[in-house]
């Protein structure tokens, strides 16, 4: 059991941190996640 559930953990990780996914303009959850902090940063001190 416990080598199913550490393989399913890896593709939790894999598929909601770095895989890229067409909702968010095929970037990765990382890479949006980046984004959204950067644009909100920028309109903040603006």
């Amino acid at each position: 059991m416990w080598h199913a559930r550490r393989q399913i953990a890896a593709w939790r990780i894999e598929f909601n941190q770095e895989r890229p996914h067409s909702s968010l303009d095929y970037r990765t959850p990382n890479e949006f996640a980046q984004a959204c902090l950067a644009a909100t940063a920028s309109s903040v001190t603006q």
